[in-house]
């Protein structure tokens, strides 16, 4: 490899910086490589490998070895990313199946689950939230749990009081249970405009803002 090198258009200077190419992908200066002796340029690559080992998380989702290139994989990934979610969650679920259940009553893991967020949540002085008021209100009532379901609607309620759309309620040594609640469909999809206002685009046949005589 050469670089013409044209400080004006009368002068013209070939540069070989003296790239050694020894295989796909396998490259670097030469040792009496010229670019080398200048300074310029990485003079040694790092390897394509990574020194660091995958983690149990991450074989589930790249299983075909420790190496990131995907044309090397034995199946290589498929546009659907769910797939990759489902072989993850199917590696946890594994897992947590070895883990024995501890003997711990709901009242005390509702109050272990109170404290901890008592001390890793930073935004209660933010949100004028006294979480020792939550506390009070709350764990009398977890003495009173009897079941998982119980339970588990619970810390919902818990964790709902943070009043964070980040925080939620996901899957442990149990499943937490559904929440039923009521739900409505309006029947439309619309945008707000520069003024501040809704532009409805679509809007189901017979569904509820249809009835009510809304229109694109």
């Amino acid at each position: 490899m050469t670089t013409e090198v044209s400080p004006s258009p009368e002068v013209a200077v070939v540069y070989d910086p003296g790239i050694w190419i020894g295989g796909r992908r396998e490259f670097s200066l030469a040792a009496e490589a010229r670019a080398r002796k200048d300074g310029f340029g990485a003079l040694d690559l790092p390897a394509l490998n990574s020194i660091h080992p995958l983690r149990e998380q991450e074989q589930a989702i790249l299983p075909d070895g420790d190496d990131w290139d995907f044309q090397k994989w034995k199946k290589p990934p498929g546009p659907d990313s769910r797939e990759f979610e489902k072989r993850l969650m199917a590696l946890v679920a594994e897992k947590q199946l070895a883990v024995k259940r501890p003997k711990v009553s709901y009242l005390d893991a509702f109050k272990d689950l109170h404290s901890t967020l008592g001390q890793k949540y930073k935004s209660f002085k933010l949100k004028d939230i006294d979480w020792k008021a939550v506390g009070d209100e709350l764990i009398p009532r977890a003495a009173k749990v009897k079941d998982d379901r119980e339970f588990g609607l619970l810390c919902y309620e818990l964790v709902a009081r943070l009043e964070d759309s980040h925080a939620y309620v996901g899957k442990g040594l149990i499943d937490p249970p559904a929440v039923e609640v009521p739900r409505w469909d309006p029947g439309l999809a619309c945008l707000i405009d520069d003024r501040g206002k809704p532009v409805v685009y679509h809007v189901d046949p017979g569904k509820s803002a249809d009835r009510a005589g809304i229109e694109i």
